[in-house]
């Protein structure tokens, strides 16, 4: 049994497939080195939690409809066991006998392609004796004219796509950084410039930053995307948790009456 030329025939067969994916050929990977360290003996004995672990497939599910779409490619056969204990068995098809029929096909498309090729040096041969015969020198100075224009059109065009290109790579750099910079958690510089930015005092940004690292910059269980986005529903809930303190104004308790104190009450 040679494994080389056994995986270069299932490459081969699956090439066509667009149904397949990435799962489909991670599972058959698993299958094919549990029958490899078995020497290759048919039928081999799986279990389907090693199999799932070793194609990184973490849903029996999506393992079962993998399985059973390589069963219709005719890749392998599939004998279940119903039994946690006993395990189930797989018969792997030898794919290595794939590579003759490829080579074969390969052979007579090349003879098709040699035919077609004689034929059109043939038809070609008889239309330019019909062809009439032009001026050369009119049709030098045509040519020379037309590919000075082609020139100069493409050096323009390639200037400017050598101009935009050089521009969105800079704006996706840009784009990235701020992306990387929100990512990542602030420092209490960064924190208290937003705030400042923003006309709200400096202590509220030291209790966004200091409430945020205690809690790892986590928000619930999952790692804060963006300390920008944070900060401004920090801005917004601040308002409702610290209300302002109304304020008497002076001259409130001021009497319009004058009240003489010597008098008993």
């Amino acid at each position: 049994m040679n494994y080389i030329k056994h995986l270069t025939g299932f490459f081969e067969k699956i090439k066509s497939e667009e149904t397949l994916l990435p799962t489909h050929i991670s599972l058959y990977m698993a299958l094919f080195q549990c029958w490899n360290v078995n020497r290759f003996s048919n039928p081999t004995r799986i279990s389907s939690e090693e199999i799932m672990m070793a194609s990184k497939i973490y849903s029996r599910a999506t393992y079962h409809k993998c399985l059973s779409k390589l069963v219709i490619l005719g890749l392998l056969e599939y004998r279940p066991s119903y039994s946690a204990l006993s395990g189930s068995f797989i018969v792997m098809k030898n794919l290595s006998s794939e590579i003759k029929n490829l080579k074969n096909a390969d052979t007579t498309t090349s003879i098709t392609e040699q035919r077609t090729k004689q034929l059109t040096e043939q038809q070609t041969e008889q239309l330019t004796e019909q062809l009439y015969i032009y001026n050369i020198n009119k049709q030098s100075k045509n040519n020379s004219n037309i590919t000075n224009i082609d020139i100069s059109k493409n050096q323009k065009n390639s200037d400017v796509q050598i101009l935009t290109n050089h521009k969105i790579t800079e704006e996706e750099k840009k784009s990235s950084a701020k992306k990387k910079e929100n990512h990542l958690p602030p420092t209490l510089d960064q924190s208290l410039e937003f705030f400042l930015e923003k006309n709200i005092d400096e202590s509220e940004a030291k209790r966004f930053y200091s409430y945020y690292e205690s809690k790892g910059w986590l928000v619930g269980n999952s790692v804060m995307q963006n300390w920008r986005a944070a900060a401004d529903h920090w801005t917004l809930n601040m308002k409702k948790f610290n209300p302002e303190k109304a304020q008497l104004s002076p001259g409130v308790l001021k009497a319009k009456t004058l009240k003489n104190y010597d008098e008993p009450l």
